[in-house]
């Protein structure tokens, strides 16, 4: 993980060590994982995991604590050729101290299918959400001045901190 945000400004942004980028949420959809094996991807074998009804398609899914790797019932065959693997924020955090971790594992099985037509693609990268978790209101101010700085300069009639004190803390 990189401790730095690219392209925002020209001035560059040093966070302190409690400050950090993560991921917040990921989607994965693969043809070639069957579910124990995307459990297993995320090394959590171990982990209590239980059978709930799914949606989307998909009548079942494994569910612990924010991860679900959904299928339809049977054979736990999959809707389209596909499972699902979801990791809400919560579901990120528990990857990070149940299981491996490693989500540039999680994205490499994402970039072998680079360049490959959609249709051929076995694994894909549905939803990735990255968030800033920041201790430092010093820091959210800066962030906010270069950001909307940034943002002006490609629209310029938007303002999102016009109607905001100054200082309000």
């Amino acid at each position: 993980m990189q401790n730095h945000v690219e392209n925002l400004s020209s001035e560059e942004l040093e966070f302190p060590k409690e400050n950090r980028l993560i991921y917040d949420w990921l989607s994965l959809s693969t043809r070639i994982h069957k579910p124990n094996e995307i459990i297993s991807l995320l090394g959590m074998e171990s982990c209590p995991w239980e059978i709930l009804t799914s949606g989307n398609g998909y009548t079942h899914r494994y569910y612990f604590n924010g991860i679900s790797v959904s299928f339809v019932d049977g054979d736990m065959s999959h809707v389209g050729g596909f499972y699902l693997l979801d990791m809400s924020g919560q579901g990120c955090r528990t990857f990070e101290t149940y299981g491996t971790g490693d989500f540039e594992s999680l994205f490499k099985l994402v970039q072998r299918e680079h360049g490959k037509p959609k249709i051929e693609q076995d694994v894909r990268l549905t939803r990735l959400d990255v968030a800033f978790d920041d201790t430092s209101l010093e820091m959210v101010k800066k962030y906010l001045h270069l950001a909307t700085t940034r943002i002006r300069a490609d629209f310029p009639r938007f303002s999102p901190l016009d109607n905001i004190k100054k200082d309000p803390l």
